[in-house]
């Protein structure tokens, strides 16, 4: 089943959260974030799973996240995949 280009349409997580290595702290979405009512706006949530899902990948093995806060200001555009730094 193809995706939706606004991201509503049904995704399994696996997907939803897949993200591409651009370089050692650059990882980039490959799936079009969730747009509540299709408003233009992402679902933050999203944006921040695969945030600490990319800081996950830049850690050695046996280390996990304890620990993750967040602030959000203003939502990502729903057109454009995101992009998460590791610092």
């Amino acid at each position: 089943m193809a995706h939706p280009r606004h991201g509503n349409g049904y995704t399994p997580f696996v997907d939803l959260i897949a993200l591409e290595k651009v370089d050692e702290i650059t990882y980039r979405s490959t799936s079009l974030p969730f747009s509540p009512n299709g408003s233009g706006r992402a679902y933050g949530g999203h944006v921040y799973a695969q945030a600490v899902w990319a800081a996950a990948q830049t850690v050695e093995a046996g280390f996990v996240i304890h620990v993750s806060t967040s602030l959000q200001y203003q939502g990502p555009s729903p057109s454009r995949r995101s992009n998460s730094k590791s610092i």
